[in-house]
């Protein structure tokens, strides 16, 4: 008899359907087609200059006519960093 934890409905069973929908838009953010910049926007980043970071590499996207994505993420937890930026 199946346990209603892995039964058809049952949580684990939606975390994996859940799980298999993402793994595919998961797997286009880790390797994009072009490349993508990721800006940590949260509070101890944004008091850090990252709003304003995030503006200047905006503007110079736009005055390049660059193809590069400009993403936000969380901040990591990494404070003393700040402001982050990741390039994929």
């Amino acid at each position: 008899m199946a346990s209603p934890v892995t039964a058809g409905d049952g949580p684990l069973a939606r975390l994996a359907a859940l799980k298999a929908s993402a793994d595919p838009a998961y797997a286009a953010w880790r390797t994009p087609e072009r490349p993508r910049i990721d800006v940590a926007i949260d509070t101890s980043a944004l008091a850090h200059g990252a709003g304003r970071l995030r503006a200047a590499i905006e503007g110079e996207i736009g005055a390049r006519n660059a193809v590069v994505d400009l993403g936000r993420v969380h901040g990591y937890g990494m404070q003393w960093l700040h402001p982050l930026v990741t390039i994929t």
